[in-house]
């Protein structure tokens, strides 16, 4: 059974110049502020490090996290993020059917202060674009969000465009997905099994 899905793509044709001129203006001041504070982005294979951020930010929103091997999996390219020598947050990419797509970021509370987020999400379309991809899928955009996740919306309409389609789901997956959205009932019924799940 088909249901509508959402994401968020970055254009990555434009210059560079072009692509920072079109972010809006939080996304623009938040990279501003990571490269004030010396932040520093750079390709990694230190998935243990991580992914232990990853844990701690899922247990923060009260979501079970996958394994590391399931994140590996999902991640052809791992960016970490850098304060001194400290690594405070990251990103991993992976490319699905000729797109780079973020499936997994994640960074230390104690650090998002100084914009971690923003500076990884920059050079998440850096990477993509030296790469010569036409585009960045910046991962789920979530139709009716609720909760904390109107947040992260809101973070990733700041850097690109949210797209609509449809995909194939099994049968009771579909009608379970458009329960949730579509009633805040259920929203609710499925966040307790979540956080019973965690």
């Amino acid at each position: 059974m088909k249901d509508k899905v959402a994401t968020v793509i970055v254009d990555l044709i434009p210059d560079e110049e072009e692509i920072m001129n079109r972010l809006q203006k939080d996304a623009r001041w938040g990279l501003k502020r990571a490269q004030r504070e010396g932040l520093v982005v750079e390709e990694s294979n230190e998935w243990d490090i991580f992914y232990k951020i990853y844990q701690d930010h899922m247990k923060e929103i009260g979501v079970k996290a996958e394994s590391l091997e399931h994140v590996k999996e999902h991640g052809h390219v791992l960016l970490i993020c850098k304060k001194d020598s400290t690594i405070i947050g990251g990103a991993a990419l992976e490319v699905v059917q000729g797109v780079p797509t973020l499936t997994r970021a994640a960074s230390k509370v104690e650090f998002r202060q100084f914009q971690p987020n923003n500076i990884l999400y920059w050079h998440c379309i850096l990477w993509s674009k030296n790469k010569g991809y036409k585009t960045l899928d910046l991962g789920g955009w979530q139709i009716n969000a609720q909760g904390n996740l109107k947040g992260v919306n809101e973070f990733k309409e700041r850097w690109g465009e949210v797209q609509y389609h449809e995909k194939e789901f099994p049968l009771f997956k579909a009608l379970g997905r458009k329960l949730i959205r579509n009633s805040r009932l259920f929203w609710r019924i499925n966040e307790k099994i979540k956080k019973r799940k965690h």
